[in-house]
């Protein structure tokens, strides 16, 4: 069967790559298209047709309900599968050959095999090969991978993109492909000699076009369950930045409490500076502060986040069981967030750039997991603030070493970076339900905040518990080994220090202490700050148990008035109906009184 040329107004794969659209197109959505074109090689090569013309612009794209597909055109160029293992079921009615002279069989410079430059080079017959096709389609997914084609415009001016194919050295350069599974199939079809070219089907086989290919499943995994995954994994990549290699190995369990977590921010997004303070507010809890130096908001960028074999590479790269191995650790530069112009915005300013020059520590493995859902929590409410233009009242710097200016441009798409990777270290460690649970918290008392009710206070027990761990690794990071020293240093230093409430310490900025201690509301004494961790679980409980017995003696007056109003409406009744039989009485004397003197008159 052969297809005709069909009219679209949807453009075809040439389109695509001359405008703007292709660089927007992610890793899954060039596997889609990919997949998409190597069913067509597939579909022709088992009708035992060689294309013999494929390029871009014969592949035309056609709306669907879910999506885009593409679809092949112009077939003047076809021929029968004459080579090694072709199908015996090809048309009998066309040639296998390609004949020099024939200019039918002109291709597209730029989009031809090597065994095919040199036959027109030397200007011979060929006979048809399906593997032909693949050489060509590889180059045509190497263009969707790499932003741009395999052969320079130079090159394909002049012809020499000819000679560079039929060199006996050739081999497909391949290092503008970033994806190693992409990379890997790609080898097999750009090889140079054409029996070491997988065929159409081999290479649909391959795990990346798989729905299990970017996730570790059980061994014991039905198809419906892989099929499943592969949903939710869609689902992730299409609804956000997220690409395929940060989804890799992560469980089905994880994918699902992930897209869970999507819709929890969401919500947080209007009211991302109440949850960052409630976050604070959690942490003022937490800790005993007349004692703790632990800061109470930070923002971890890590040291090497810029280098191309840093930590974005290497979490990217990251698989599950490499967690568990001993040794690995990681360097995260630490920066304490300057409170100073939420405390007295009329006199203090909010500055973009962090309150003081980053500390890096070296953080061993197992801490680096136990740190890694507070990390992410905190870098996405950063990242929901900054993509809102929201940074107004929100004690995180805008301007940081590693991330630029996340206010402006394309700075942001770093963050997002360094967001989803501590998100994939979270999830490789089986830890979003700690995450989940701290947004839920976080949600529960963002809403008791916008409704002013009195169970605020008392549910930031709940985002307490969830950060417990995550703030016990970095309390034990900052008081034991090298980690310890460079806190103290930085305390000494003096940059910033603390002032205090009496039931609360904030970090700020060391030359806005005097300004806020002179407006009388906050003291730079730690002894003005009478709470503790102690009094503020008692006083926790104590506000819930008080909360409880309102609402119990709420409810017990509640009964007390039901049951007055139902014997009011009871007496009310009884009267009403000694009411009722008082006026027929008075009736029946009145019509009897009315009868005798009736009587009275007609005597």
């Amino acid at each position: 069967m052969f297809l005709e040329r069909a009219a679209t107004n949807n453009g075809d794969l040439n389109q695509i790559f001359k405008g703007r659209h292709l660089n927007a197109v992610d890793d899954f959505g060039c596997i889609k298209i990919a997949k998409n074109l190597l069913e067509i090689g597939s579909s022709l090569s088992k009708a035992g047709v060689v294309w013999g013309d494929v390029k871009p612009g014969n592949f035309v794209s056609f709306r669907e309900i879910i999506g885009t597909r593409f679809k092949a055109i112009d077939f003047d160029s076809s021929r029968c599968d004459g080579g090694a293992g072709a199908t015996l079921r090809g048309p009998t009615f066309i040639s296998n050959e390609f004949l020099a002279g024939d200019s039918t069989t002109m291709v597209t410079p730029g989009y031809v095999s090597p065994e095919r430059a040199a036959a027109i080079q030397n200007k011979r017959n060929i006979t048809a090969d399906s593997r032909q096709d693949v050489f060509v389609m590889g180059l045509i997914i190497y263009q969707l991978f790499a932003k741009r084609p395999y052969f320079t415009p130079e090159e394909i001016k002049d012809g020499s993109y000819l000679q560079i194919l039929i060199s006996d050295d050739f081999k497909a350069n391949l290092e503008a492909i970033k994806h190693k599974n992409v990379k890997k199939f790609l080898q097999e079809m750009l090889a140079r000699q054409p029996s070491s070219r997988n065929k159409f089907d081999q290479i649909l086989k391959k795990n990346i076009f798989n729905a299990s290919s970017s996730i570790s499943t059980s061994n014991l995994a039905t198809k419906t369950q892989v099929s499943g995954i592969g949903t939710k994994m869609d689902h992730l990549v299409q609804n956000s930045d997220r690409s395929l290699d940060m989804l890799e190995d992560i469980t089905e369990n994880q994918l699902i409490i992930m897209n869970q977590i999507d819709i929890g921010f969401q919500k947080l997004s209007l009211n991302v500076d109440k949850a960052i303070g409630a976050i604070s507010n959690a942490v003022q809890l937490m800790i005993n502060l007349q004692q703790s130096d632990i800061p109470i908001l930070l923002l971890c960028v890590p040291t090497d986040l810029n280098q191309s074999n840093g930590f974005l590479s290497w979490c990217s790269k990251l698989k599950k069981k490499a967690l568990h191995k001993a040794g690995w650790k990681k360097f995260l530069t630490l920066y304490v967030c300057d409170e100073g112009p939420l405390l007295l915005p009329s006199k203090i300013k909010r500055k973009d750039k962090p309150a003081h020059k980053g500390i890096d520590f070296e953080v061993p493995g197992p801490m680096m997991i136990k740190l890694a859902p507070l990390l992410y929590v905190f870098s996405k409410l950063l990242e929901i603030a900054s993509s809102a233009g929201k940074m107004f009242g929100i004690p995180l710097p805008s301007n940081v070493p590693g991330l630029g200016n996340i206010m402006k441009g394309n700075n942001i798409k770093q963050l997002q970076k360094m967001t989803q990777s501590f998100e994939r270290l979270a999830a490789l460690s089986d830890q979003m339900d700690d995450a989940k649970e701290m947004v839920n918290a976080l949600q529960e008392n963002v809403q008791m905040q916008l409704d002013d009710t009195e169970d605020a206070r008392a549910s930031l027990e709940s985002v307490q518990k969830t950060m417990t761990s995550s703030y016990g690794a970095l309390k034990e990071l900052l008081t034991t080994g090298k980690a310890a020293t460079k806190w103290q240093e930085f305390i000494s230093k003096g940059e910033m220090e603390k002032v205090y409430t009496q039931r609360t310490v904030h970090w700020v900025r060391a030359t806005d202490v005097d300004t806020l201690v002179k407006s009388n509301k906050y003291s730079a004494d730690q002894r003005y700050c009478t709470y503790n961790a102690a009094q503020s679980g008692t006083e926790v409980q104590s506000s819930v148990a008080a909360n409880a017995r309102d609402k119990l003696e709420s409810k017990e007056k509640m009964r007390k008035l039901e049951k007055e109003a139902k014997e009011e409406i009871e007496r009310l009744k009884k009267e009403a109906k000694k009411s009722k039989r008082r006026q027929y009485k008075t009736a029946r004397q009145l019509e009897k009184g009315t009868a005798r003197a009736d009587e009275c008159i007609a005597c």
